[in-house]
């Protein structure tokens, strides 16, 4: 099966050229005959044209075997306008050429032409060539990579169905709906159309595919026009028409109109009254210019009917105009409905236009009075408000309207306090004479209170305690402090007195809202204690005391004492003890001293011999001596102190120790023969 290639832009350029009027040239130097005209096909052809051993024939050939397929005994292949001259067909006919051959066919007597019509095929496949026409003074014109349908295959030929026949056997195939014949139209630029062809060069660059060239024709003729306006049939109408017919030259043609916007058919419309100019451009680029006036006529254009929903309108406030009578609108807001909802700002006048029926523009018109809105108004709404901020009254401007949102009490007066926090949006709505109402939003901030504490720690003090700041017992920081004993932020509880006492703690937030917490101390107070006890020294193996503290509920402390108050000697053990009494109040402890010594009590303790001997009587609290002579003595305290001196002169006798405080005491003695030391520890 062969294959098939259509080529869209020739095809298409043979369609629009289809109108144009093609005459046959008159041509020769083609290089084969490929026609059969009488038997045999053999003996009157030159060669097969395809590889199965085809060849065309015309309908005399066909006549002898009673057929009546066939190219015309007359060799004048026609269609629509295009006519072409076959050359006869007993001689070399056809422009044969194998792949990468070329050759030329001849123009009998060189002419100019708008273009020139090529008429043939290809075999074995579709084929492409390049074709050069040159003229008389040697310059070319070339078209490459034109394409060549198929005989058997191609669409848009302009002759087919005339059979062919096998140059062997003489058999006429007459296959349905082939063989055919395909014209190659040659556009010339507009510069060349003036110079005269001699002839026409054909290369077949195809692989594999044959082209077979039979006949040319030609068109030729300047490029003018016929031009016809019609006028516009109303005052301001754009219904005007100018149509432009172009005549010779070669087809397709482009317009160009001086319109706005541009034009690009044949037929300008919607033309206003005036003048107009065109150009005309034909497929080879030449063009023609030329110009048409549109004149008016004069008639009477009946005005558009315009309607609305009301001839005034609060501002703001929507209303609708309607028209008719006009096919299409323009209004003066821009829109192009027949049906406008508008919202004016201002009073005025709406205009609307459109061509009638008969394409006339009609306008009409409507006055809308816009009515101005009231503009309410809340003079005296604070932005922000403490949540516990008492109420007040709103002042109103006019003050006949209607206020409304919570937090609103007696029409008029705002309560922060019924409210929450966060943002509270009121509304104010007045309407005025004309109906036009308008209403304002105000907003304001309920503002929440800062959360305050106070804890003064220590709760309970002395009244002896060091004044201290309370700031840190304050939160937030930065607040004040108020309450008996206050100094700005220094509390004294030596100038409260004794009892409860409230600090009140107050602090204000970035919003100006206050809050306070009271807390309570205790001042406490204490008179001064004492401890009593019997005697301050005590032999260790002597018997429990009791001791005494003023004012009573005390505790007692000490080594040997219990909490009650009883001191055991032989519990402290020997030394010197200090016996503490303490009371309390709330904070306030005061303590009480006392000091005692607890001995053991051993006696004598003396490095004289027999003739000296000291004894401590404690039933009579003395010393007691005996001597056989005469002694010097000193007393010392535990401390050290000398308390007591002297000088003996009997060999027996006492030493008074009423004087003497309780504790232990140390004796020297010395004598012309003895000396030596005695300790004893004296109890009251």
């Amino acid at each position: 099966m062969k294959p098939r290639y259509i080529s869209f832009a020739i095809f298409l350029l043979n369609t629009l050229l289809s109108a144009q009027n093609f005459t046959p040239v008159n041509t020769t130097h083609y290089n084969f005959d490929a026609i059969a005209e009488n038997t045999t096909a053999l003996a009157n052809t030159s060669g097969a044209i395809d590889g199965s051993d085809f060849v065309m024939h015309s309908q005399a050939y066909a006549a002898l075997y009673s057929m009546t397929v066939g190219l015309p005994n007359s060799g004048i292949i026609s269609s629509a306008n295009r006519t072409f001259q076959l050359q006869p067909y007993n001689q070399n006919n056809c422009l044969y050429l194998t792949a990468g051959q070329s050759d030329s066919i001849l123009l009998v007597t060189p002419a100019a032409f708008n273009a020139v019509n090529v008429l043939g095929f290809a075999t074995e496949g579709n084929a492409t060539m390049n074709i050069t026409l040159r003229f008389t003074d040697n310059s070319t014109q070339t078209y490459n990579g034109l394409s060549v349908l198929d005989w058997f295959s191609g669409a848009g030929s302009i002759y087919s169905n005339f059979g062919r026949v096998g140059r062997t056997t003489g058999i006429i195939a007459n296959p349905p709906n082939a063989p055919h014949l395909y014209p190659h139209v040659l556009v010339l630029n507009c510069p060349n159309r003036i110079k005269l062809i001699k002839s026409i060069r054909i290369l077949n660059t195809s692989a594999n595919p044959r082209i077979c060239m039979l006949a040319v024709s030609g068109n030729s003729g300047p490029l003018t026009y016929s031009v016809q306006g019609d006028p516009v049939t109303c005052p301001g109408g754009t219904n005007g028409t100018a149509t432009v017919t172009a005549i010779g030259g070669i087809g397709p043609y482009t317009y160009n109109w001086s319109t706005q916007p541009v034009q690009s058919g044949s037929t300008a419309v919607n033309l206003s009254a005036g003048p107009y100019s065109f150009t005309i451009a034909d497929a080879g680029g030449c063009t023609s210019s030329g110009s048409v006036v549109i004149s008016q006529t004069n008639s009477i254009v009946p005005p558009l009917f315009v309607s609305s929903n009301g001839t005034a309108v609060c501002a703001g406030n929507t209303i609708a105009l309607a028209v008719s009578g006009a096919s299409t609108y323009t209004w003066s807001t821009g829109s192009n409905a027949q049906l406008i909802i508008l919202t004016p700002t201002a009073s005025g006048v709406y205009t609307v236009c459109g061509p009638n029926p008969n394409n006339c523009i009609a306008s009409g018109s409507i006055f809308i009075q816009v009515n101005s809105l009231p503009q309410p108004s809340i003079s005296n709404l604070l932005n922000g408000h403490c949540i516990n901020a008492p109420g007040y009254s709103l002042t109103m401007l006019p003050g006949s309207g209607v206020l409304s949102g919570p937090g609103i009490q007696n029409s008029a007066v705002f309560q922060p306090s019924l409210l929450s926090v966060g943002i509270t949006t009121l509304s104010f709505s007045y309407t005025n004479t004309n109906g036009c109402a308008a209403t304002v939003i105000y907003s304001t901030q309920i503002f929440a209170l800062p959360q305050v504490s106070v804890a003064i720690n220590p709760s309970m003090l002395c009244n002896t305690s060091v004044p201290f700041t309370l700031t840190p017992f304050g939160i937030p920081s930065g607040g004040l402090f108020t309450g008996t004993g206050i100094s700005g932020i220094v509390f004294n509880p030596q100038v409260t007195g004794v009892g409860t006492h409230s600090i009140n703690y107050t602090y204000s937030d970035a919003n100006g809202c206050s809050n306070s917490a009271t807390t309570a101390v205790q001042v406490h107070s204490l008179a001064a204690p004492s401890v009593s006890i019997s005697k301050t020294f005590y032999c260790i193996n002597a018997a429990n005391v009791n001791l005494g503290g003023i004012p009573t509920g005390g505790q007692f402390s000490g080594p040997g004492t219990t909490t009650a108050g009883v001191f055991n000697p032989a519990l402290a053990a020997a030394g010197q003890h200090t016996l503490v009494y303490t009371i309390t109040s709330g904070p306030c402890q005061a303590s009480a001293f006392k000091t005692v010594t607890v001995s053991t009590c051993s006696g004598i303790e003396a490095t004289s011999t027999i003739h000296l001997k000291w004894q401590y009587l404690q039933s009579r609290n003395c010393l007691e001596y005996y001597s056989t002579s005469p002694c010097y003595y000193e007393i010392y305290s535990i401390t050290g102190n000398c308390v007591a001196k002297n000088q003996t002169t009997q060999t027996h006798g006492y030493i008074e120790l009423n004087d003497f405080e309780s504790g232990c005491y140390l004796l020297k003695f010395e004598s012309t023969s003895k000396q030596g030391t005695y300790r004893w520890c004296k109890e009251n």
